[in-house]
């Protein structure tokens, strides 16, 4: 009763947006706050604004991304560079390479995260060129060199396993609409 109440006041994204910026609170000051600041979702609202004309409504997979980056962003300014980790950035250059989509898709997230990867690995002018001219996703993968092969897909199942997301690896998704 209690919860649904909640729900019913807040609504999906309020109550998402209060534990997302609670649990950000808590990434940075190692302690629990007693309400929600939510001006630390401010910014992966934006992102999920941008890119809402890319994905099926009601989907919060832009969201998670952002989060996610969020998140690695903390983790590296609390390592005080002590590891070699590269926080995830998305740049509004990476939405704006979402022009080259010919369909909405649900896993907003996985196709963000893949042109991030993409263009750090092959540059932004080249990537842009492939994807106008409507190149594969698997045509991009093999330019890449052994060593970039893997930094891509141990960046991806970092990200699936951190989420919880087996079926991006188990499910033949080109089936899926």
């Amino acid at each position: 009763g209690f919860l649904g109440k909640i729900l019913s006041i807040c609504g999906w994204h309020g109550i998402r947006n209060r534990l997302a910026a609670v649990y950000i609170e808590y990434a940075m000051t190692n302690r629990f706050p007693e309400t929600a600041n939510l001006s630390l979702v401010n910014d992966l609202i934006t992102i999920e604004n941008k890119l809402r004309h890319f994905t099926p409504q009601g989907y919060s997979r832009a969201f998670l991304l952002a989060f996610y980056a969020k998140m690695t962003l903390i983790q590296t300014k609390k390592n005080n560079g002590t590891t070699r980790v590269t926080p995830l950035i998305i740049k509004d250059e990476h939405i704006e390479l979402m022009k080259y989509s010919k369909a909405k898709s649900i896993r907003i997230d996985w196709l963000i995260l893949e042109l991030i990867l993409f263009d750090k690995l092959l540059g932004t002018e080249r990537l842009d060129n492939f994807l106008k001219s409507s190149s594969r996703y698997e045509t991009l993968y093999t330019l890449l060199e052994e060593s970039e092969q893997r930094i891509m897909m141990d960046n991806l199942m970092t990200y699936g396993s951190s989420i919880n997301d087996a079926d991006i690896f188990l499910t033949d998704l080109s089936l899926q609409s």
